[in-house]
């Protein structure tokens, strides 16, 4: 595995987003330095995100064409978010040949869930999908190899009242659609006191944590071809979905 000394991470699946650029020491590599800046509004990652990354680039004192490693969330999330988070990872990573690692958004949750209540073998992160539907996917840690890396169930759309009346007892959950679905939220409060609620800090991904999940999976040898690297969206596409229906 090349050195790793500089890195940047790249979360735009949250809202609004955020970067955090550092460096690390060691082998494996871990963080000495880390600063983070959020994004300026959601919805204006396509106009703000690389300036941001330029920015922090060079108040952390070195340019993009020293960065070893970039990390990325994948989603799930909003379509144009995502687009932009991701491409701007592939071009920082095919102009500067770095490695490029994409971290699930669903990982990045789970593994800040845990930071906030402590050790879970199962956290359920949800995300508001549209329709009146959830997406949510399941992280466990039974199972996972020493790394400690988590499971992910692939995911899947519901129903909320039907994700509700269906999680085990003692489950984490966390996830995007506790700050904008008042009504889960109720519901979770008043008829689920058996879930443990992360706090509301923990609710959004954070370019942080992709940068701490990137570091651990360059360190296992795990890193993605910028050529292959695809976001996770949260539904098909309009075009993908009506083909679907009318097939």
């Amino acid at each position: 595995m090349p050195q790793i000394h500089h890195f940047l991470a790249i979360e735009t699946s949250g809202s609004p987003g955020s970067v955090a650029v550092g460096t690390a020491n060691g082998s494996p590599p871990e963080s000495s330095s880390l600063t983070t800046h959020a994004l300026p509004a959601a919805g204006s990652q396509g106009r703000d995100l690389m300036p941001t990354v330029v920015r922090a680039a060079a108040e952390a004192g070195w340019s993009l064409a020293d960065v070893d490693l970039v990390a990325v969330a994948i989603g799930p999330g909003p379509f144009t978010g995502l687009r932009v988070g991701v491409t701007t990872a592939k071009a920082v990573a095919w102009s500067t040949d770095c490695l490029l690692v994409g971290v699930p958004t669903a990982a990045c949750l789970a593994a800040q869930a845990v930071e906030a209540v402590g050790p879970s073998n199962r956290v359920d992160v949800v995300f508001t999908a549209g329709r009146g539907e959830l997406f949510a996917i399941t992280a466990t840690s039974a199972g996972a190899d020493e790394t400690g890396a988590w499971q992910l169930s692939p995911g899947s759309l519901t129903d909320p009242t039907a994700w509700l009346d269906a999680v085990p007892s003692g489950t984490v959950v966390t996830g995007p659609a506790l700050t904008s679905d008042a009504d889960l939220l109720a519901a979770l409060t008043d008829r689920r006191p058996d879930l443990v609620l992360t706090p509301a800090s923990a609710w959004q991904p954070k370019a942080a944590t992709v940068a701490s999940l990137g570091l651990a999976a360059a360190a296992r040898g795990v890193a993605d071809s910028a050529a292959a690297i695809t976001p996770l969206y949260l539904r098909p596409s309009y075009a993908e979905d009506r083909h679907s229906t009318t097939s």
